[in-house]
């Protein structure tokens, strides 16, 4: 790119949206977890029935 205010750094690590990212996910299966059992009773209802 000719008009840029600075050199490229390249890439490197973010280690704050990392942490972010990790805290989402522990998030996300924290409140999936208690819904695993409906879900595998679903999913072999589903097989069952051929549905």
């Amino acid at each position: 790119m000719v008009n840029q205010v600075s050199d490229y750094a390249g890439q490197r690590p973010n280690s704050e949206m990392s942490a972010i990212g990790y805290v989402v996910a522990i998030g996300a299966a924290v409140l999936l977890i208690p819904a695993l059992p409906l879900i595998v009773a679903l999913f072999a209802f589903q097989k069952l029935t051929g549905k």
